[in-house]
């Protein structure tokens, strides 16, 4: 989870990678709202704390790649 107010972003406790996809439980209270950041994590980076601090590159998103929500696919340029 990325932290909007630190800028550093948190890994998701019992996220699973599953071939080229991830799977992760998503709780939202009412009108919350997260931004979640899918990669893999950052040499050195732990399942707790802050894995990845503002202004750093995690991964690029540069060529083909695909999103997909709820059966829906969301892909890039």
């Amino acid at each position: 989870m990325w932290d909007l107010g630190t800028g550093e972003i948190h890994a998701i406790s019992g996220a699973t990678a599953e071939g080229d996809s991830v799977r992760f439980a998503l709780m939202l209270g009412p009108y919350e709202a997260k931004v979640v950041v899918v990669g893999p994590l950052p040499s050195g980076g732990g399942r707790s704390g802050a894995v990845l601090a503002a202004g750093n590159t995690l991964a690029e998103l540069d060529g083909d790649w695909a999103l997909g929500l709820n059966g829906k696919q969301v892909t890039g340029l």
